[in-house]
């Protein structure tokens, strides 16, 4: 009981009471049931249960040798085959049953399309693999006991792995293991049993429906007789039942699915529907043959495409699939359910079509973050076809597994079960992170595989056509004889967990140290209830799925496309499961596209295309247009107030805030999100310049947007608070407290200067955890914050705070890499000057020096382009920032350097703040400003003048992949409004690329 209760999650929420109640249990029932004698429990039983008969005579009966006839060629020359031995008693029942089960068809039929004397080999090895996974681990712990107590003979490894061997072919000693492991017996034996019951379930269904299956897939033509399986295809469900594809001696292949496919029949009928309308370039139209319980489809082969025009059709067909199955409420169309063949992408599971939504908010939640959430789970992006990065962390890329994407030489983020030293006395299980492994679910031309991002404009082609269908026969389609009304009934599968989750379950049931006692495997499945506290509708479910995974099953819940009842695999019900029927969702769905809808979606589909480019930013160049008039402060604000407008149009409403959703770039790699607590491309920076572009215009709206989105951002750091370890200046705390202390002085706001100084509250421990030290991600960024606060509200606890921030630097400086402002050298000696000057403590002039010193020798080796973040403007920048400390005839050397290479060569690209043409103009501009020089004064307004024009032109590019359009600061719409209201009143509207503080003090005025 102790045991018990001390494993998550009881034993830190009320959960053990529930869990208990679920077998009609309180606490003190269960103490007394530990308790009681072995004998007064067989007193409790009349009789017997069916598995102990059953396992007892499979232990009385003499061993035969038919397991090694037949053993899978795969398996005969590996080390682990041996132990096999211990599941041969069963595997022996398991082929006598098959054998006189299959002589029985053959006898209650005319003619069955099958050898009798072949079935055997044809299907043995399903039930040897599913064994050998189950013994393989109680093996090896046992084998490595005997080692241990030097009962093993041979003087090598090998030779001891061999002599442990010669014990598994002894009667004696497979029944000792067997009694000790009674849990690993009774699986054994139930595995083979349901095996057999499978196996001549598939064999009865093949004979009655020979007729039918000649007639659907052969044409006519006789298929032949059964000459090769390919099981395992999928999770084994309802009693070990999955995926079959039977190969006949006809060449004819079938795939055997042991349940309904009224939807797979009915999604057939609509793709003939939506063709017969005009759909252009037509879809492929599988035969399905619905049996009610099960059901047979026509296979699907991979095939090359033969020219480019081919993958372009490929890729048309594939965005309107994404634009059908978006509004059938579809999901879980990875790679794996999409198959490639030729110019035909075929899906090839569809038990995830009207799949209903589960809310999982807080109740009353009504925040901007939950509209955002729910903007994403109701997108495009829930059908899986498009790239999504999962698991991806500092130390691993993740992967994306989607049926668009899933691109080659990707590695497995989770580390899978490996053999090491197998064949030896000390082979032991490890986990070992692998290749995925090509799919099929991606088009290839002349034998190689293509790029879906060079097709997107296909994709984008075929979801445009196949949505304006889909809105200009949607009365037809929701109409009593539309086809959408004969899925009213379609059985259609619900996951409520991820099947990882049940994978990761069942290997660990098979661990000795579960297989002893059942209470102990008992108390594994109870992890399933850690994902209650976040979840509380599992606890409806988990009694059936502790049921499923008891017989091996990875656990399945279905409901009906017009239902909101769910049923477990053993057809029990729990009504009213779902607030409404999947269908319903779908009525609603079709009613809402529109032009908003269509442009959210488009929008979604290349910024998931983007996160696949192998460029981090669009690299291509777009010449400045010649500018014939200047830069005016009329049309640099208008230009500013465009991108306000935009968004104001693209902002997501909660009740008392808002927020967008966009891309964003965590360790190097880009995602969709809901806005964050980053000031590059989060919250924080949508605020500022919404905020400054109300100050400057005189207009409410845009200042009302600026407070929403600050709302957000409150309610974003209140949650975060304890969990957010980063003090950068642009994607920590210090980017928090410049933010805060701007719009504190901004709006007269003293109530968010004071939020400021309670954030520093964090920063004595968080600074000593630093490793970032970057202006980014850690001091040196920290420093510019602290600066901007002192400036409004000094204090001498700030002064600590930054000279705490400075020694950690100067502790770090050689961690600190060379070159460039954000991530680099250029930025932190920049800091420490600030330090420096702040403190007069001339140990942080020292190291600042010193820093620069290194980072000109690693600068003269090149910089990284021109940006901000690592080039040269930003080194420019930081140049420019330490001339009051540092100032002499190199470093303004380096600044012309600096200069040179950025008008040479930085602009063009994008209009971004980090990375583009603004951020760039922001060095000129600073440039100008502090070295006087005539010339340099000309370049900034003759530069302003052509970005202006560029923007006006052609609009906004922003510093993302592909040029996407996203919100944030850095990279995005929010810094390209930011740079162009810099522009248009640089007096007004600080620097924030060099962290200055508010220029007005309006709080010292007030």
């Amino acid at each position: 009981m102790t045991a018990w209760r001390s494993q998550p999650p009881f034993d830190r929420h009320p959960f053990l009471e529930q869990r208990l109640a679920l077998d009609h249990l309180t606490e003190s029932d269960l103490r007394h049931f530990l308790a009681e004698p072995i004998d007064e429990v067989q007193d409790r039983f009349d009789e017997r249960p069916g598995w102990l008969i059953g396992l007892q005579s499979v232990l009385a009966s003499p061993s035969g040798d038919r397991l090694h006839a037949h053993l899978p060629e795969s398996l005969r020359h590996k080390p682990t085959a041996a132990f096999l031995d211990v599941a041969a008693p069963f595997i022996e029942r398991a082929l006598e049953q098959l054998e006189t089960g299959t002589v029985g068809l053959t006898k209650a039929h005319s003619s069955v399309p099958f050898d009798a004397a072949t079935i055997p080999r044809l299907l043995v090895p399903d039930l040897i693999d599913g064994l050998l996974e189950m013994v393989g681990r109680t093996i090896v712990l046992e084998m490595n006991v005997a080692r241990i107590c030097g009962e093993l003979q041979g003087d090598t490894p090998e030779e001891r792995f061999q002599s442990y061997t010669k014990h598994l072919r002894e009667p004696g000693y497979v029944r000792s293991v067997l009694l000790d492991y009674p849990v690993l017996a009774r699986q054994l034996f139930e595995r083979a049993e349901r095996w057999v019951e499978v196996s001549l379930e598939l064999l009865g269904r093949l004979s009655v429906d020979a007729p039918a299956l000649k007639s659907a897939f052969g044409r006519g033509t006789d298929l032949g007789v059964l000459v090769a399986t390919s099981g395992q295809l999928a999770d084994p469900r309802r009693g070990g039942r999955s995926v079959v594809i039977l190969t006949f001696s006809s060449g004819i292949r079938i795939v055997y699915k042991p349940k309904s496919l009224a939807v797979d029949a009915h999604f057939q009928e609509l793709l003939g529907w939506l063709n017969a309308r005009g759909v252009e370039p037509p879809f492929r139209i599988l035969t399905v043959l619905d049996r009610g319980t099960y059901g047979w489809v026509e296979h699907v082969d991979t095939l090359e495409c033969g020219v480019v025009e081919e993958v372009q059709r490929f890729y048309e067909r594939q965005g309107a699939y994404l634009a059908l199955l978006y509004i059938l409420e579809a999901t879980d169309f990875h790679a794996d359910n999409v198959i490639a063949a030729g110019e035909h992408p075929v899906l090839i599971d569809l038990e995830a079509l009207f799949h209903p939504h589960r809310s999982r908010s807080a109740p009353g939640d009504c925040s901007a973050d939950r509209a955002a959430r729910k903007a994403l789970s109701n997108s495009v992006l829930r059908v899986g076809l498009l790239p999504e990065r999962l698991w991806s962390t500092s130390e691993a890329a993740g992967v994306d597994l989607s049926g668009l994407g899933t691109l080659d030489g990707q590695i497995a983020p989770h580390g899978r079960p490996h053999w090491e030293a197998a064949g030896t006395d000390s082979m032991h299980l490890v986990q070992r992170r692998k290749p995925i492994g090509a799919r099929k679910n991606r088009p290839k031309l002349a034998g190689a595989g293509v790029n879906v991002v060079d097709y997107r404009q296909s994709i984008l082609d075929g979801f445009s056509a196949m949505y304006s269908m889909l809105r200009t026969h949607r009365d037809d389609l929701l109409s009593e004889t539309g086809p959408l009304a004969r899925f009213q009934g379609d059985e259609v599968c619900v996951f409520l967990r991820s099947s990882r989750t049940y994978r990761r379950l069942l290997r660990e049931s098979y661990h000795p140290d579960v297989l002893r006692d059942g209470l102990d495997r008992d108390r594994l499945f109870d992890l399933l209830w850690v994902e209650v506290e976040d979840d509380p509708d599992l606890v409806t479910v988990i009694r059936a799925e502790r049921e499923d995974l008891l017989r091996g099953d990875v656990p399945v819940f279905i409901t009906h496309a017009g239902s909101r009842d769910l049923w477990t695999s053993a057809v029990d019900s729990i009504p009213d499961f779902f607030e409404e029927p999947s269908l319903s969702a779908v009525h609603r769905h079709l009613m809402g596209l529109g032009h908003e809808d269509f442009a959210r979606q488009v929008w979604l589909i290349q910024a998931s295309l983007a996160t696949l480019s192998s460029e981090p930013i669009d690299s291509s160049v777009h010449p400045l247009p010649l500018p014939t008039v200047e830069a005016d402060r009329g049309r640099l604000l208008a230009a500013a107030q465009a991108v306000g407008d935009r968004l104001e149009t693209l902002a997501l409403r909660g009740a008392s805030g808002i927020t967008w959703i966009g891309l964003s770039e965590e360790h190097g790699r880009w995602s969709i999100a809901p806005l964050g607590l980053d000031l590059s491309d989060g919250l924080p920076g949508a605020a500022l310049f919404l905020a400054y572009l109300g100050d400057v215009t005189g207009k409410g709206k845009y200042t009302r947007l600026a407070e929403g989105a600050l709302a957000t951002l409150q309610g974003q750091m209140k949650k975060e608070r304890d969990s957010l370890t980063s003090i950068g200046g642009f994607d920590g705390w210090g980017g928090l407290i410049h933010v805060l202390t701007h719009l504190g002085d901004l709006w007269g706001r003293r109530d968010l200067i004071t939020d400021a100084e309670s954030a520093t509250d964090l920063l004595p421990d968080l600074i000593l955890q630093d490793e970032a030290l970057n202006v980014i991600g850690g001091a040196a960024g920290c420093i510019g914050a602290l600066r901007c606060l002192h400036e409004c509200a000094p204090s001498s606890r700030l002064s600590t705070l930054v000279t705490e921030c400075g020694d950690h630097l100067v502790a770090g400086l050689e961690a600190i890499e060379t070159g460039g402002f954000a991530y680099g050298a250029a930025g932190a000696a920049w800091a420490l000057f600030q330090v420096y000057a702040w403190t007069g403590l001339d140990r942080f002039r020292v190291a600042a020096l010193s820093l620069t010193a290194r980072a000109r020798n690693g600068e003269q080796s090149g910089l990284v382009g021109t940006s901000w973040c690592r080039g040269a403007s930003g080194v420019g920048l930081g140049r420019l920032g330490s001339l009051f400390e540092a100032d002499g005839p190199t470093i303004r050397a380096e600044i012309w350097a600096a200069l040179d290479t950025t008008l040479r060569r930085g602009f063009g690209r994008n209009h971004s703040l980090g990375h583009g043409d603004l951020g760039h103009l922001e060095f000129v501009r600073e440039a100008s400003r502090v070295c006087g020089a005539p010339q340099c004064q000309r370049d900034c307004q003759r530069l302003a003048a052509a970005v202006l024009a560029s923007i006006e032109t052609g609009g906004w590019r922003c510093g993302t992949p592909l040029g996407v359009e996203s919100p944030g600061l850095m990279t995005g719409l929010a810094g390209i409004g930011y740079g162009l209201l810099r522009l248009a009143e640089p007096e007004r509207v600080p620097s924030i690329l060099l962290q200055e503080p508010p220029p007005e003090r309006r709080l010292d005025a007030a």
